[in-house]
């Protein structure tokens, strides 16, 4: 674990990155050579327009309800690293932010492998004022090539509706991108992801179009960084 206080407080992602002076280039779904990642959400999740989320690789989110101030959700991030980083001491540091939370009750957390890449993962339940939410988030840390990108998902669900977020937050996948060289016509012979085995009946591939609405909701939601 990486201690960010003498009185052995860990750090968190962002911070130890900070710590080591490792910045993040964002990517988004057209970068070049950024790695191609792809989640399955449940018949009723729409995919939020980009415009609301600048920073993020993808978002996915049920329509809130009326007069509600909350709708469940899935966060995905993908930055490109500007040095290479040890992976164990970097994935030390994917608990922090999680156990931060108000009435954080752990359920999982551990590291290894996932999809053949070094990967942390932390879920559990905690409190947004009178809401009982559930949390998972995965940092992923995947090679090309020369370089590293480091993935994160954020799946945040009400505490009745976490089948639904763990079968989300388990069907992450991502993979290399095309060469810029190789030929157009490659593009679709490219491997597609495998649907999980264990996924809930009705769940399907996000096909949606982009959710344009941009409501108080969402407008508060923005992000002008790197979630730590």
């Amino acid at each position: 674990m990486t201690s960010g206080s003498p009185g052995g407080m860990p750090l968190s992602v962002a911070e130890y990155l900070n710590r080591v002076g490792v910045g993040l280039v964002v990517a988004h779904r057209d970068t070049v050579g950024v790695p191609i990642a792809e989640v399955l959400v449940p018949v009723g999740w729409r995919r939020v327009a980009a415009a609301a989320f600048p920073h993020a690789y993808g978002v996915w989110a049920l329509p809130p309800a009326e007069g509600e101030g909350w709708a469940d959700n899935a966060v995905l991030l993908i930055g490109r690293l500007t040095s290479k980083v040890d992976a164990a001491a970097l994935l030390s540091c994917a608990f922090t932010s999680s156990r931060a939370l108000p009435g954080w009750h752990e359920e999982l957390s551990g590291s290894g492998t996932f999809g053949g890449q070094p990967s942390a993962v932390i879920s559990g339940r905690y409190s947004a004022g009178a809401l009982r939410l559930w949390s998972s988030n995965r940092y992923l840390l995947f090679r090309l090539t020369h370089q590293q990108y480091l993935v994160q998902l954020t799946v945040t669900t009400r505490v009745e509706s976490s089948r639904d977020g763990d079968a989300v937050a388990g069907s992450l996948r991502v993979r290399p991108s095309l060469s810029p060289s190789e030929p157009e016509q490659a593009k679709d012979k490219s491997p597609r992801p495998e649907q999980p085995r264990h996924w809930p009946p009705g769940p399907v591939f996000d096909h949606t179009e982009d959710w344009t609405e941009d409501d108080e909701y969402f407008a508060r939601k923005r992000r002008t960084g790197w979630l730590e």
